[in-house]
């Protein structure tokens, strides 16, 4: 699972466990998510983290447009997660990806980059004049 291209959700060692996304999750992210969930301790927050960041099946029910943006230098969240989204969506009508080759963690670093096409990407959904 090198890169995007190779990403296949239904390899063996996906399959082993079904929740890969927590146990691939670095600190201080796994810490956040056991945060959020009400535990002290990331370990602790792992079985019902597991259970609970499954979306399998929902990326497939959104019916309006999507803007995908993803900083391909991105640590916290790894680039199979938007090849699995971008297969989920295959057949959605609107559907833009946006991944910015030097942007990190939600393109923290490209503020003055991505903010404006987001801008007028929604302005353009809108029906706004640009």
């Amino acid at each position: 699972m090198s890169s995007l291209t190779e990403f296949n959700p239904f390899a063996p060692e996906l399959r082993a466990n079904p929740y890969p996304y927590y146990d691939q999750m670095r600190d201080p992210a796994r810490r956040g998510f056991a945060f959020v969930a009400g535990y002290d301790d990331a370990e602790k927050a792992g079985p019902y983290l597991r259970d609970t960041l499954d979306l399998s099946g929902q990326a497939e029910r959104v019916r309006c447009p999507v803007y995908a943006l993803h900083g391909a230098q991105d640590v916290l969240i790894p680039a199979t997660q938007v090849d699995r989204l971008r297969k989920a969506m295959a057949a959605h009508a609107d559907m833009t990806f946006d991944i910015p080759e030097d942007g990190n963690h939600c393109c923290h670093n490209l503020y003055a980059v991505v903010r404006p096409r987001m801008a007028d990407w929604l302005a353009e959904r809108l029906g706004a004049r640009t």
